[in-house]
């Protein structure tokens, strides 16, 4: 059972990488922090155009993460990515 709940885990995480490694070279870059031992994650979206400061912070806030709330978080950060899109669509 704790091996099924570690693969789960592990899917879950490697979702928010794969975003993290295909934001690299786009304006919005999405920077995913796992905390493992501390079961704790951090993600971030910075605008390069403005610097290093995140426009967009989600975090577990220190509670243990599940599957399901990484995936909650990973759709948080995708719908965000889809608005920060749009409006750089529209800006242009």
């Amino acid at each position: 059972m704790k091996e099924q709940q570690t693969k789960s885990l592990k899917s879950a995480i490697d979702g928010l990488l794969w975003l993290s490694a295909e934001s690299i070279g786009q304006r919005f870059h999405i920077d995913v922090l796992v905390l493992a031992s501390r079961q704790e994650l951090e993600v971030k979206i910075v605008d390069l155009t403005l610097g290093e400061s995140p426009i967009y912070l989600d975090s577990s806030h220190g509670q243990p993460f599940s599957r399901e709330t990484i995936n909650t978080m990973e759709d948080r950060l995708i719908e965000k990515l889809a608005d920060l899109n749009q409006e750089q669509e529209i800006a242009a």
